[in-house]
């Protein structure tokens, strides 16, 4: 436990970025990304795991406000690798609660 008089006690971090990840719905699948950066609009993206080649999708809104997959060089889908958090979080956590609650949520 820190007291006043400790040096450390006194800084706080500044939060420059928030990153929001939730299920989407079961009709959906994948995950809902939104990244808050101070002083920027919302980055919002989905995202459809590939579990087995520990790789992901990633698909953003247009202007109109469709989602449509990132592309790479030769037209196909975008694969981005995932790191450990990522897997975690995409692959390994079950989501059980949080999608019993998005599904109460949406009324089903």
């Amino acid at each position: 436990m820190g007291s006043i008089t400790e040096p450390l006690t006194l800084v706080r971090t500044p939060v420059g970025m928030f990153e929001i990840l939730m299920p989407e719905l079961p009709s959906r699948g994948g995950f809902r990304k939104v990244v808050l950066r101070f002083d920027e609009e919302p980055d919002e993206s989905s995202i459809e795991p590939d579990c087995d080649r520990r790789e992901y999708s990633v698909a953003r809104p247009g202007s109109d406000g469709v989602f449509r997959y990132e592309e790479n060089e030769d037209g196909g889908f975008l694969m981005v690798k995932m790191d450990q958090v990522d897997f975690e979080a995409l692959c390994e956590y079950r989501w059980v609660k949080e999608r019993k609650n998005l599904l109460k949520a949406a009324g089903y």
